[in-house]
């Protein structure tokens, strides 16, 4: 990526995903696990052929949230990571319908 004029310009050849709406909210320890595809889900027919991104919020700490996210959950991933000294305060979900 390059930094140019005050923004983030993306390389020529990557096509980047967004999410386009949450569509399945689970809880999980310490915090929850959003679904969400990179357009909106209308019916069976719009849930092939498109990217599904599963984001994690999670209590890393007193007022800090750990956000993870994942596309492609099912391979095993060979990057260096370190443990985090991490201790979450109790988190209730509250899930509001519209």
């Amino acid at each position: 990526m390059k930094y140019t004029e005050g923004y983030w310009l993306r390389k020529e050849s990557v096509q980047a995903s967004f999410a386009s709406q949450a569509f399945r909210v689970r809880p999980i320890e310490n915090g929850m696990r959003v679904t969400a595809p990179e357009r909106p889900i209308l019916s069976r027919a719009d849930a092939l052929d498109q990217t599904v991104l599963t984001i994690d919020f999670v209590s890393a700490g007193h007022n800090d949230i750990a956000v993870t996210l994942y596309h492609d959950m099912g391979y095993e991933s060979h990057e260096p990571r370190f443990e985090l000294n991490v201790q979450p305060d109790p988190v209730e979900l509250v899930c509001i319908s519209i």
